[in-house]
């Protein structure tokens, strides 16, 4: 009987190790939570609870020790926290801390989980470690140099509810998501590193910059860079995008977009165009001088783009792929590349752009000036800081057409002209210069002899009016 008792009792004992893991998962969210602390920097700058780990001088505050299981609610204007290192971690709550209806707070040097900031302005995040920041109905804030990771669903950072002209710039990102702006315009997402990403930087708005970004080791699936919704007036430019995500650049929806001098590499697709069972529209976006390089097919295009331009009238795009020639040297393949069906570049580049080369500061335009001439001739004079292989010129929406150092342009038509000067150097960089206007107007080009002329002769007739008058006069 007691053999049969123990055994009985090792079944169950063996039985509730067995399912211990089940057990837990089961009844694991029964168990409250551990409290938590609610810390306020209240409007008078007082701390509550006065005995938590901070220091108060002046309008800083600053972290003497860690915060676990509190919330930071911060209710003062012109103040700076400064964590020192020290961490504010709460595991169940993802921000913990928060910023409501303030202006001009900085919080740097702090480890949490994450940040809320909501009809706030000019606040700053330094140098702190964080899942999360979400931005709500916030204007001027700075994200600025922060490690941001998060194994979740949400964005690292979470731009949203019509918050205007932020910053999110040298931030160091690992997320499904890096930064994600809906409706909320003007944003600026400038040198950061995002890694492992499913979409590194996803714009469901307008009028946003995104530039000199590092994307790398992309998550298979996604976008590296995807504008969707009414993405439009966009300006993507110098970022250097290479990785395993489904494609480099994705368009979902957006127009008048312009992407320039970004480098797309080893994608399954470069550039996508729509989605599949979506009506919405891409069209009217422009690219040039990218490198498409080593991706195994450049262009995808799911649904309904037309429009899109993949040159800025002179020069297009280097595409790895093409295998046109170049007989005149220009740098510029003689024939279009065909990219898809509905696409091509008309003018691709034989050479890699060079990423982050100043065209316009090579190569200046000396005459003619931004004025007024009263000829119909000008001379077209240019200067530059490097040896040059070849020159060209455009005037108003004419042809390139190649010259030296000098050209007289001659037979111009009244009203106002635009033009620009390219080159190419040594080194093989197609250079510009910027597009200088100029006006003619040749109806004031009346010399001054001939004016005095006129005068002349004007005085003459009055004179003989005047004296055939006299001697008519009737004797008295």
């Amino acid at each position: 009987m007691k053999k049969n008792a123990s055994t009985l009792v090792l079944v169950l004992v063996l039985t509730a190790v067995c399912y211990s893991s089940q057990f837990d998962l089961a009844f694991a969210n029964y168990f409250p939570a551990p409290p938590t602390v609610d810390v306020y920097i209240r409007a008078d700058g007082s701390v509550m609870p006065s005995y938590v780990p901070i220091q108060k001088d002046g309008n800083v505050y600053v972290f003497t020790g860690d915060l676990v299981r509190h919330v930071l609610f911060v209710e003062c204007d012109n103040v700076v926290v400064d964590g020192a290192g020290f961490a504010l971690k709460n595991a169940y709550v993802l921000n913990d801390l928060r910023v409501t209806g303030q202006k001009n707070v900085t919080i740097k040097n702090l480890n949490m989980s994450g940040v809320y900031v909501n009809s706030s302005s000019n606040v700053t995040i330094s140098n702190c470690a964080f899942r999360t920041v979400m931005l709500r109905s916030s204007c001027y804030n700075q994200i600025v140099g922060n490690t941001i990771s998060m194994g979740t669903d949400f964005a690292g950072v979470d731009v949203a509810s019509g918050s205007l002209h932020n910053v999110v710039v040298r931030n160091t990102i690992t997320c499904p998501t890096g930064v994600k702006t809906i409706d909320s315009n003007y944003t600026t997402v400038s040198e950061n590193n995002f890694t492992n990403c499913v979409t590194s930087i996803a714009l469901h708005d307008c009028h946003n910059l995104v530039s000199k970004n590092s994307i790398e080791n992309g998550v298979s699936g996604g976008g590296s860079i995807t504008i969707t919704q009414v993405g439009s007036y966009n300006i993507v430019f110098g970022n250097n995008i290479t990785g395993r995500s489904q494609s480099g650049i994705k368009l979902v929806k957006g127009c008048h977009n312009v992407f320039y001098e970004n480098l797309v590499t080893n994608f399954p697709i470069g550039i996508s165009f729509g989605s599949s069972g979506s009506s919405q529209t891409v069209a009217d976006n422009r690219f040039y001088n990218n490198n498409f390089v080593n991706n195994t097919q450049n262009l995808h295009m799911v649904y309904n783009a037309s429009s899109n331009v993949f040159d800025n009238s002179f020069q297009g795009n280097y595409w790895s792929s093409y295998n046109g020639i170049d007989t005149n040297g220009n740098c510029i393949g003689d024939t279009p590349y065909v990219m898809h069906a509905n696409f091509t570049d008309p003018y691709p580049l034989m050479y890699p752009f060079v990423l982050g080369s100043d065209i316009t500061a090579s190569v200046v335009v000396v005459s003619p000036e931004n004025c007024t001439y009263t000829t119909n001739e000008v001379t077209l004079t240019f200067s530059s800081n490097k040896t040059l292989t070849w020159t060209a010129y455009r005037l108003d929406t004419k042809n390139m057409k190649e010259f030296d150092v000098q050209k007289t342009l001659s037979g111009l038509s009244d009203g106002v002209h635009n033009i620009t000067v390219y080159a190419k150097d040594t080194a093989g960089n197609m250079l510009s210069s910027k597009t200088v206007s100029f006006q003619i107007d040749a109806n004031q080009n009346v010399p001054l002899y001939a004016a005095a002329v006129v005068v002349a002769v004007a005085a003459c007739v009055l004179v003989g009016v005047f004296i055939s008058l006299r001697k008519t006069k009737p004797e008295m």
